[in-house]
């Protein structure tokens, strides 16, 4: 880095105008007292700005050499300090140790909740084996090589948007190393989700983007109508732009997309659960059994039962034949003449229900009011016992850990 040139001539042409200007409202003594002054003050500046000149050329050539040697990393990433590989190597050893400690902590506190590890402390041991490695295995090179690859990326791409989606995608790959299917299979619909309402609130950012410069738009073609022709009589003296439909479908959107999203996900559920159940994880479709009421009420035959009403459903629509129960007889005879003898056995003898499909959902009560009212307070009983204790412990820990974060202190990659 070049320094600017700075010629002498130049202090000395100012200092002597201004000497000048000082003789002509001062006396001789007085002026050549003053302009003596004014030439040791032009030596000493002059002195001054020689040395900050060399000192600031010697900090420019040792900035260049400092982007020289560091044009490998600091050109491109945002890890200051780190080379690449320094950084890859560092990510996937804290990512090693958390994901590995996280897994074990996991395993291991149910065991010493119910007093198991102290019957079998080889459990201490088998936790810590092949699952929890791999497990942590997967994590750290699944973090290192996205950091990797985005390294490599931003060498030949400036949009880190891009960048960031290669090497997510490439990362990802890393799943494979992680052996447990079912544990593969709920990271792979958890990421699937979350990029479904990522890409869901990037979709609805960028069209308010649109509907704004459309509405500024709008504005300032009004006002410069305003300007140009005045306001008309009666009309109120104020700039308003009426709201398009895209407005209020935009607000209609922010209320009940997640309703909507819900009544979906739910529907989706319950036509596995009664339809296909082979789908749904075991510890998924054990969870719906409970909060559905049918295990409380008739235990072990509660996953038969699923079996049975989707069977039923299916043959119904297929016969097109009538939904209601006859009248010469009762719910268990019907059900175990025509649907399923062993279903039968749970429905008490001398009840009726009105419909086929009411003797299998709820097989111990006649009425539907009455049956949807119980499951109604028994599953609040119930979701309160879940949640109650797992939101007071989730406030206590919240409170507990008030530590102001500030999140630009981690944002390099």
């Amino acid at each position: 880095m070049s320094s600017l040139p700075v010629s002498e001539p130049y202090y000395e042409n100012f200092l002597e105008s201004l000497a000048q200007i000082v003789s002509k409202l001062l006396t001789d003594r007085e002026t050549e007292r003053v302009i003596a002054s004014i030439r040791s003050f032009q030596d000493k500046l002059k002195r001054l700005s020689s040395q900050n000149l060399t000192r600031l050329q010697l900090e420019a050539t040792a900035a260049e050499a400092k982007e020289r040697r560091g044009a490998g990393a600091g050109q491109y990433c945002k890890h200051d300090g780190k080379t690449c590989t320094q950084n890859c190597t560092r990510g996937f050893i804290k990512a090693f140790a958390v994901g590995f400690s996280i897994k074990y902590l996991i395993g291991i506190l149910p065991l010493l909740l119910t007093g198991k590890v102290f019957k079998r402390p080889g459990l201490l041991k088998q936790l810590a084996g092949s699952d929890t490695a791999m497990f942590a295995l997967f994590l750290s090179t699944f973090l290192s090589s996205y950091k990797g690859i985005l390294c490599l990326l931003r060498r030949y791409s400036r949009s880190d948007r891009l960048n960031a989606f290669i090497a997510g995608s490439v990362a990802g790959a890393a799943l494979m190393i992680d052996k447990d299917h079912r544990r593969r299979q709920s990271i792979m619909l958890y990421l699937l989700t979350r990029a479904i309402q990522f890409t869901g609130a990037f979709l609805m950012k960028q069209w308010a983007i649109h509907r704004k410069a459309k509405h500024n738009k709008e504005l300032a073609e009004l006002k410069e109508k305003v300007d140009r022709e005045g306001f008309a009589p009666g009309q109120p003296r104020q700039l308003v732009v009426k709201k398009k439909w895209d407005d209020h479908l935009a607000k209609f959107m922010q209320r009940w997309a997640g309703v909507g999203v819900m009544i979906l996900a739910n529907a989706q559920i319950i036509f596995a659960f009664l339809f296909h159940r082979e789908t749904l994880p075991k510890a998924y479709y054990s969870f719906l059994l409970t909060h559905s009421g049918w295990r409380s009420d008739i235990g072990g035959m509660a996953a038969p039962l699923t079996q049975v009403i989707g069977d039923t459903v299916n043959r119904l629509a297929e016969e097109k034949g009538s939904i209601r129960m006859p009248l010469d007889t009762t719910s268990r005879e019907f059900i175990g003449e025509t649907v399923s003898p062993n279903i039968a056995t749970i429905i008490p003898p001398k009840i009726r229900h009105r419909y086929i499909m009411c003797a299998l959902q709820h097989p111990l009560d006649p009425s539907c009011t009455r049956s949807k009212f119980t499951l109604f307070r028994d599953e609040y009983l119930r979701a309160l016992q879940l949640y109650v204790p797992l939101n007071v412990l989730a406030a206590s820990l919240d409170h507990d850990s008030c530590v102001p974060i500030r999140p630009a202190d981690n944002t390099t990659y």
